[in-house]
């Protein structure tokens, strides 16, 4: 192949890789943002990618498909498989939420719940931690970048 053609295919894959990532985080919606004692700047995001995966809805109406209970249980155990069994954890709030994020057909129900890291019994340096449980049972849990970044 010639030189020429083989730069014109870079830029143009280029180009599209850089559209792509524009188009995905433009479809991302947070559900909860906050900075960290140590600076750095954590949240939990919803994104289109989690609609199109969701089979369970709920219309609010009667029971939801998970109870509280269960959310606390998926939180048990996303905490020792997390942290390897390192951490326990205390659950300090809850709410279930009906969430609409950017670009979705539909709201969503989920459960935001609070929580307290304890390793050895103490409260860990960054004790706070949040997690949402969606109701179909899978997580959404914190990302988090250095300020400004």
């Amino acid at each position: 192949m010639p030189k020429e053609f083989t730069l014109k295919m870079k830029i143009i894959f280029f180009i599209l890789v850089i559209f792509s990532s524009v188009d995905l985080l433009a479809n991302e919606s947070y559900v909860e943002r906050w900075t960290m004692s140590n600076g750095l700047e954590c949240s939990i995001t919803f994104d289109s990618s989690h609609e199109l995966r969701l089979s369970t809805h709920w219309d609010g109406n009667g029971d939801p498909p998970i109870k509280i209970s269960e959310a606390k249980k998926i939180v048990s155990d996303w905490v020792a498989n997390e942290y390897q069994g390192k951490v326990s954890e205390e659950i300090v709030r809850y709410s279930l939420s009906s969430y609409r994020a950017e670009g979705f057909k539909t709201n969503q129900w989920l459960y935001n719940i609070s929580f307290v890291k304890f390793r050895g019994g103490e409260p860990d340096p960054d004790f706070n931690e949040n997690i949402v449980v969606l109701m179909d049972g899978s997580t959404l849990s914190k990302r988090c970048r250095i300020k400004g970044t």
